[in-house]
């Protein structure tokens, strides 16, 4: 079962909404399976995973997710280019009990396992512009 804080996440990057492309994913690597990794640890996690999009060719751009006080914030990364499936399994590959979809303007928290995913409603009222 996925954490009930993901359903609560806001989503902060330097990239305004108006930006944004159409559909796009946004997966992170820090704190595989719920489990808390150290701050180097999850630094290490999220430049691998940077690695990992280039070498499959995926333009990309930040994005943090977490609390919406900033109390928890766990970096990753927009995933433009590519099908909610392929954003699965690289969430997956990082062992993310779930990913993020957005697809015009729509937001859902889909999981990387068996499951269902879940509509978190409007992206404008998740994002925020540090």
């Amino acid at each position: 079962m996925q954490n009930p804080a993901y359903s609560q996440a806001y989503l902060r990057s330097p990239v305004p909404l108006s930006e944004l492309p159409p559909s796009f994913g946004i997966v992170t690597a820090c704190n595989p399976f719920g489990r808390i990794l150290t701050d180097e640890a999850n630094q290490d996690r999220t430049h691998r995973l940077r690695e990992h999009l280039t070498s499959l060719g995926l333009d990309s751009f930040p994005v943090t997710g977490g609390d919406e006080a900033g109390d928890h914030l766990e970096p990753g990364f927009g995933i433009p280019g590519t099908d909610r499936d392929a954003i699965i399994r690289i969430g997956a590959k990082f062992e993310q009990d779930a990913v993020f979809w957005v697809s015009a303007g729509i937001l859902e928290l889909v999981p990387c396992g068996p499951g269902t995913a879940e509509t978190l409603g409007r992206l404008d009222t998740r994002w925020l512009n540090p």
